[in-house]
């Protein structure tokens, strides 16, 4: 009886051990699946961040080199054309905005970190919002955005304006548009 005991306790104790071994097996695998997993969707989603650097540098460059895709005599025709109706647009340099707007209120970071932001405070002197007798002594006023790109060139951030809808800027403008494709496409 006692040799079946020692028999039997062996066999418990062997049954035990394959137990432990196949459940440390089992969180091992699936430990396993669940770290390849998170890491196939690390990957994927950094990959989806890299493409849109990519597409981001393909539109920095593009605008960077929007002033080259014209005759230099016509860029600057049209610079000081909207010099005059104080409007932005997409391609000027930082040096071409300082020319249109001034100085910004602020500047900033720009879009994920880079390139920069300028902030605008316009001031519409058409519309009061205080007077102190007949003298008007507050504006209506409003930010914008300009952001630049890492070379220092304007995109996303053309003044609306109402003179850069008006003449003589707005023919200067279509015209311009009609016949260089490359600044429709801002």
């Amino acid at each position: 009886m006692d040799e079946f005991r020692r028999i039997l306790s062996i066999a418990f104790k062997i049954g035990v051990a394959i137990a432990l071994v196949s459940l440390c097996a089992y969180v091992a695998f699936v430990g396993y699946k669940r770290t390849v997993s998170y890491a196939a969707r690390v990957s994927t989603k950094n990959a989806k961040y890299k493409e849109n650097d990519v597409q981001m540098k393909k539109l920095y460059d593009s605008i960077d080199a929007l002033h080259t895709t014209i005759p230099e005599s016509e860029w600057n025709k049209l610079v000081v054309a909207a010099i005059h109706a104080h409007c932005a647009l997409n391609g000027f340099s930082m040096d071409e905005v300082r020319r249109v707007l001034g100085k910004p209120s602020k500047v900033g970071t720009g879009i994920g970190g880079v390139g920069s932001t300028w902030t605008y405070e316009i001031i519409d002197k058409s519309s009061c919002i205080k007077y102190q007798g007949d003298e008007c002594v507050e504006y209506r006023s409003r930010l914008i955005d300009m952001y630049l790109t890492p070379n220092g060139y304007l995109f996303m951030g053309e003044t609306d304006e109402p003179e850069c809808f008006r003449e003589p800027f707005a023919s200067t403008w279509t015209h311009a548009r009609e016949r260089w494709p490359s600044l429709k496409q801002f």
